[in-house]
């Protein structure tokens, strides 16, 4: 029975079993069926519409039902001759093509194509005349200057008629074919998708898989048609995965989540999988949608994530994070088990040099040479990682003695001192310096382990090189070369064997040297210049400190009575003041050493004190503290940041600068929170009114990142090293002459003079500052 609707027609689909298989009508077929009881009633009407003297009273009653149904069909019914020309059209006919009955016939139904439409509609008519009674096609119909309508044209040929051969019926088409694009692009998605797609009959047996599903897998769809997805087997190890599946399915339509499936060529692949089952009217199952996403890529990523986090990208070793995790794990391991546990640290000897003669493609090959060397040379129980740049660390756990450390240390040396690097050609040998050391006796902790290895690592560079030094022996017992390093310092002092350079400090907002820092330094006569912090602590320890300072004072005031400098006050001078001084026993000595010096040279100093030395520090230490500020000497702290911060100590006391921690300028490119942490300092800083000194400067970037929180002076080997006193003098003369005129205030920099400064300077930091003035230039002007 049709379903009437509109001007289309729907045939409920006529289905019969034929060897097991079921078939349904086609949608031309089912409009066929609707023209065919049309076109008897168009016999009758042909036949009944002038009747006979010896017509049936019937048959006339007969075919006046069929000229009803004609004329009230809702399906545009036409009569056509051979050529289309349209002889009659029933009311619904005349109304789609906005005619009369009487000016409608005798017109083409060419006239009513669009250009496209007629070769078809030619090529339905030919094929009616050659090959028989039934036929169909699809035209669109013109029925305004911009309105087409899609039609299904089915016509039946009845042969010589008075009133023409051809009966024709109309259909719209245009939901047909809204319907077939629609289904076209959903089988075009599934057809070209990337994630696999199974589908399922109701018992979870695959009817259907997508290409995409043959790519992942290697399975073909010959392979898999009529086997259950592992997603719900339950008869692997999936399975109660696949029964945890299967009951969400029927208790909420839907599952998704992770599975392990194998590839035909046997690789096990994690795949995220999305179960979606499809139900009929009455609410049963009868499909399952399985579409699932290969993640072998997005997990090798996530494991690459993992392994540049705690592995050194250059060589594969672990890195510093990684060595700190394994090393407090051996600590804990060494305290409930009592044993040792050994670090050594290691640095590179004439790396640098290697990298600046070769270049940094060489010196990377090199550190890939030294890492295998290093692994070689260790047991298999110990742990090489590369801490950053040319600095190496081995872990030993389980150590049975200190002695033990120390052979591998030697084995290490002595297989870097033994087997070259050999690269185009080219035969290089390098050495390390390695400190060690031991817990328990030298820390409790990995970054105090550590921290002690590192210190006696550089107590073995300053030795020379190539050579190892305990922590113990080196720097707690404080020996060198076998000699104790007090009797060699208490010698220095005899010999003059100290001296004094001096560091620029540079204002970040305009570049101007506003100051230096006096920076001590031993010069043995064997031996190169010896840095500040290898000396230093064992000088504190054994208490010659005092005098090095004092010493260091002396000479300060006697230098910069020799500083004259035109029209220009003499610069400030910062010197570092170790917290002994300020113990009851020695600050009345210090305090006289200061008022000699400020009144021999007239100029103004500052110390430097740690922060950390403030902390806690009592009364008699505020005190001391007044009075060196009520000298005339500025007050400033050192290694700020560094921990906890004495707000009520900075507060009550008279301090003009904070000097950063070293360690947080270091971190400032790689570690977004210390960059927000320093930016917070310096602002409380500032609401204290205290100006704010970076030292330790190297990078541009951190430059550009201290001016960006408005820290106030700069020093670093970026700007300059500490020079000797001439020539620091040398460079503020130099500086003096480029300074801006009395019309340009301190807030702003001037554009015409500031670059004569910095050519004073390196050409490296000429360069830097360029290039930030110039960005400020070009904003100011924008």
């Amino acid at each position: 029975m049709p379903i009437i609707s509109s001007n289309v027609v729907y045939l409920r689909p006529r289905a019969w079993s034929s060897s097991g298989s079921t078939q349904t009508l086609s949608p031309a077929t089912r409009l066929g069926g609707s023209v065919a009881m049309a076109v008897a009633g168009q016999r009758a009407l042909a036949r009944w519409s002038a009747p006979g003297p010896h017509e049936d009273p019937d048959d006339l009653r007969e075919g006046s039902r069929y000229r009803d149904l004609f004329e009230r069909s809702p399906t545009c019914l036409l009569v056509m001759d051979q050529a289309a020309v349209i002889q009659r059209a029933n009311a619904t006919a005349t109304a789609l093509l906005n005619e009369a009955p009487t000016e409608l016939a005798g017109t083409s139904l060419f006239d009513r194509c669009v250009p496209s439409s007629r070769p078809t509609l030619q090529g339905h008519l030919e094929r009616l005349a050659a090959e028989g009674a039934f036929d169909s096609c699809e035209i669109d119909l013109a029925l305004g200057a911009d309105i087409q309508l899609p039609m299904c044209l089915v016509t039946l040929n009845l042969g010589d008629t008075p009133e023409g051969p051809l009966r024709s019926a109309l259909f719209d088409v245009s939901g047909l074919r809204e319907l077939e694009s629609g289904l076209a692009l959903a089988a075009s998605v599934v057809e070209h998708t990337s994630q696999g797609v199974i589908v399922t009959d109701a018992d979870h047996r695959t009817i259907a898989v997508n290409p995409a599903f043959t790519t992942i897998s290697g399975y073909a769809a010959s392979e898999v048609l009529g086997t259950v997805p592992t997603v719900f087997r339950t008869d692997t190890a999936n399975a109660h995965l696949a029964r945890q599946v299967i009951r969400t399915l029927r208790d909420q339509g839907h599952w998704q989540g992770e599975v392990w499936n194998r590839r035909k060529g046997g690789d096990a692949y994690l795949e995220w999988v999305s179960v979606n089952e499809i139900r009929d009217d009455e609410g049963s199952p009868i499909r399952y949608v399985c579409i699932g996403s290969d993640m072998t890529s997005q997990e090798n990523a996530k494991r690459e994530l993992i392994r540049l986090a705690h592995y050194d990208d250059l060589n594969d070793l672990p890195n510093r994070p990684n060595l700190l995790a394994q090393l407090n794990r051996a600590l804990v391991e060494g305290k409930h088990e009592k044993y040792l546990v050994g670090v050594l640290f290691l640095d590179l000897d004439g790396f640098k040099n290697v990298n600046d003669s070769f270049g940094h493609q060489v010196g990377d090959r090199l550190l890939r040479f030294v890492a295998e060397q290093l692994k070689s040379a260790v047991r298999a129980t110990d742990l090489v990682a590369r801490l950053s740049g040319d600095e190496f660390a081995i872990l030993i756990p389980a150590l049975k003695s200190e002695h033990l450390a120390g052979q591998i240390a030697e084995k290490v040396l002595r297989q870097l001192s033994q087997t070259p690097f050999h690269d185009n050609g080219r035969e290089l040998y390098v050495g390390a310096s390695i400190g060690i050391a031991v817990f328990p006796k030298d820390a409790t902790n990995a970054e105090e382990l550590l921290c002690c290895a590192d210190q006696a690592m550089y107590t073995a560079k300053n030795a020379g090189g190539i050579a190892y030094r305990f922590c113990g022996k080196s720097t707690d017992g404080w020996t060198w070369n076998g000699n104790p390093m007090e009797s060699q310092l208490r010698r220095a002092l005899e010999r003059q064997e100290l001296g004094l350079h001096y560091q620029p400090r540079v204002s970040v907002r305009n570049f101007h040297i506003r100051s230096c820092e006096a920076v001590l330094y031993w010069e043995r006569d064997y031996l190169d210049k010896v840095a500040p912090e290898a000396f230093i602590p064992a000088a504190e320890k054994s208490g010659l400190i005092v005098p090095l300072e004092h010493w260091a004072l002396q000479s300060v005031a006697t230098q910069t009575r020799l500083w004259t400098l035109p029209n220009r006050p003499p610069p400030r001078i910062s010197i570092h003041l170790s917290s002994i001084h300020l113990q009851p026993v020695h600050v009345e000595r210090l305090l006289q050493h200061l008022a000699a010096s400020v009144s021999a040279g007239g100029n103004p100093f500052e110390v430097l004190v740690d922060t950390a030395a403030i902390s806690d520090c009592n009364d008699r230490t505020i005190a001391a503290l007044n009075r060196i500020h009520g000298l005339g000497i500025r007050i400033a702290l050192d290694r700020f940041g560094a921990g906890p911060t004495p707000l009520r100590q900075i507060k009550s006391l008279p301090i003009s600068r904070v000097r950063l921690d070293p360690a947080l300028v270091r971190d400032l490119e790689t570690d977004p929170e210390v960059t927000s942490f320093v930016g917070a300092m310096i602002a409380l800083a500032h609401s204290f009114r205290i100006k704010v000194v970076a030292g330790g400067v190297v990078t541009p970037t951190q430059l550009k990142l201290l001016r960006t929180h408005r820290c106030d002076e700069a020093q670093g080997a970026l700007f300059s090293p500490p020079i000797p006193p001439d020539a620091y003098i040398e460079l503020i003369e130099q500086a003096s002459q480029c300074e801006p005129d009395a019309r340009h205030t301190d807030r702003a920099v001037s554009e015409r003079r500031t670059p004569g400064l910095i050519r004073t300077l390196s050409g490296g930091w000429s360069r830097v500052v360029s290039g930030i003035l110039g960005a400020d230039i070009n904003e100011k002007k924008s």
